[in-house]
């Protein structure tokens, strides 16, 4: 702490303290990633002068001219693209270098190489740098999986495999903002004394923010569900309507989002259906950032960091940002009956509220039933995810068949699922017979939504007699182990579900489920509780 009246700290925390700190968590670490830190660190303290000294070295432009001796100039983007690689290369920790600027990957000379794998993006916004926008670089690191020779596919690695992720941010300020899986921190660099300076300890996004972030120029190429997303945060039907915030650089804009909230949205669009935004070394890190930030991370659809590159620049449209504000985008993809849904789910309107009195009330779920349930992300695949699902309230037991249908036919269930709430054990039985349990640490969910659940509105599928109606509802659980977000279709009047999305905490593991429930009835099997005497066997 700093002495009263003294503006300087004397004991402040410096971005290598901190990850030595980290370091000592864990005692197998052997203190290459603080060197690989290190070395990233250097580069961005590097290219945040170059930035800064830009106009007076004639920096700007694009590459390729000479200056008045007729030396090569070398532009910015290209002097940060050299200085990251010669400070990862020169760390003796890396192994795979993957660059937006270089089209191959980089493999590290043999006698260089360490185990780690760095994707990074040198100097993101790098149109914005004539007219001295905020830019900023970013990066993310990988371990190598296997002992075979380095090629271009060990980066192929989904982001869920990330050891660290960060960006800096050259504006106002220098800062760095950096997650090692364990929370997000940020870093403002003290030029006086050359370190990285804790100043934004433990970041957290907002739950719902209040701007949208994305350019509305690219409209008429959106899907209609990203149309209407966008409408419905402009023209909202109660309550102010979003800001729009957008700089053009996703460092910046992403920054903003994580302080202040929000959405920041980089849609697929007719002429870029994949997106614009590069996964490996732009949506990755960005995603494990907000997630650990407490935010959210999509592609539409699906989780951003559960997508599997099959190409070093792959491409990937991305929402990301707050919870409440990025939970119903992920329903943009889907056609026929889920598209009506999506459209009710998307705007997010109040219509006749849940607490004015005459509205529609929150309802209750069957307290026992047994369903078929798609997982709606696997739609589009050839490997549909289907999940035989029965709940029984009163006994506090639920039990899922996972299935698996793949063309031209259904198969038997893989696994089954029994979950003993009232007894708090899960058993995993497999086709084979064999049986795991383990402790639950959440409790079951309960049937009847909250008093405080909030009414989204009604829509409709068919046409004259063959319409069918369904109301939309929002509603959270913080309690008992259970830290979620959930957002539900059901049918009027007997509150059947329809469609389910629950994003969130239950226990220690993280859940992020969007599901739509077919063939709904009361239940009639209960044998499907009855636990396999072997599965106690295995408890002893």
């Amino acid at each position: 702490m700093s002495a009263k009246g003294n503006p300087i700290d004397t004991d402040c925390i410096t971005l290598t303290r901190y990850v030595l700190q980290e370091q000592r968590k864990h005692p197998e670490a052997t203190g290459d990633l603080t060197q690989l830190l290190n070395a990233i660190l250097t580069a961005v303290k590097a290219v945040s002068s170059a930035v800064r000294k830009a106009g007076i070295h004639q920096l700007y432009g694009i590459s390729g001219t000479a200056n008045i001796s007729g030396d090569q100039v070398k532009k910015l983007d290209v002097l940060a693209n050299d200085l990251f690689i010669n400070m990862l290369q020169s760390s003796y920790t890396t192994c795979l270098l993957v660059s937006e600027e270089n089209d191959n990957a980089i493999v590290v000379e043999t006698e260089m190489q360490g185990k780690y794998i760095v994707c990074f993006d040198p100097l993101d916004g790098s149109s914005n740098i004539d007219c001295l926008v905020s830019i900023g670089s970013i990066f993310g690191v990988y371990r190598k999986t296997n002992s075979e020779p380095v090629s271009e596919s060990d980066a192929l690695q989904p982001g869920n495999q990330l050891v660290v992720a960060g960006y800096a941010l050259y504006g106002s300020a220098t800062m760095v903002v950096l997650t090692t899986g364990n929370g997000v921190q940020g870093f403002t660099y003290d030029p006086a004394i050359g370190e990285f300076l804790l100043t934004e300890p433990n970041i957290k996004c907002k739950p719902r923010g209040k701007i949208y972030s994305l350019n509305e120029g690219y409209e008429q190429y959106w899907d209609e569900p990203t149309k209407e997303y966008v409408k419905s945060k402009k023209f909202p039907a109660s309550g102010k309507p979003y800001a729009a915030r957008y700089i053009g650089s996703m460092v910046a804009d992403v920054h903003r989002t994580l302080v202040y909230g929000g959405i920041f949205m980089y849609p697929a669009t007719v002429e870029a259906p994949k997106g614009k935004l590069r996964l490996l070394y732009e949506c990755n890190p960005m995603a494990f950032i907000m997630e650990q930030a407490g935010g959210r991370a999509i592609d539409g659809s699906q989780r951003i960091l559960d997508i599997q590159p099959t190409k070093i620049h792959e491409r990937a449209p991305i929402f990301m940002g707050s919870q409440e504000d990025t939970t119903v985008v992920r329903m943009k993809a889907m056609t026929g009956l889920m598209a009506a849904l999506h459209m009710l789910l998307l705007t997010q309107t109040t219509v006749n509220g849940a607490h004015d009195g005459d509205g529609p009330r929150p309802c209750c779920f069957p307290a026992s039933f047994q369903a078929t349930v798609a997982d709606l992300r696997s739609v589009s695949t050839t490997d549909i995810r289907l999940f035989e699902v029965y709940r029984d309230w009163d006994k506090r037991l639920q039990v899922q068949k996972i299935m698996s249908f793949a063309a031209p036919g259904l198969v038997a269930p893989t696994t089954t699922v029994i979950m003993d709430f009232k007894n708090m054990t899960q058993y995993v039985i497999a086709s084979n017979g064999d049986c795991q349990s383990r402790p639950l640490d959440y409790a079951m969910l309960e049937p009847c939504m909250p008093e405080n659940a909030k009414y989204l509105g009604k829509t409709y599928v068919g046409f004259g007699s063959h319409a069918a109606d369904f109301e939309g509802w929002s509603f959270t659980r913080a309690d008992q182990g259970r830290n979620i977000a959930m957002t539900v279709a059901v049918t009027p009047g007997d509150c059947v579900p329809v469609m389910e999305t629950i994003t969130g905490y239950l226990g220690q593991g993280q859940i992020d489920t969007l599901v739509m429930f077919t063939a709904f009835k009361a239940l009639k099997d209960r044998s499907v509780f009855n636990i396999p005497p072997n599965c106690f066997s295995e408890m002893m």
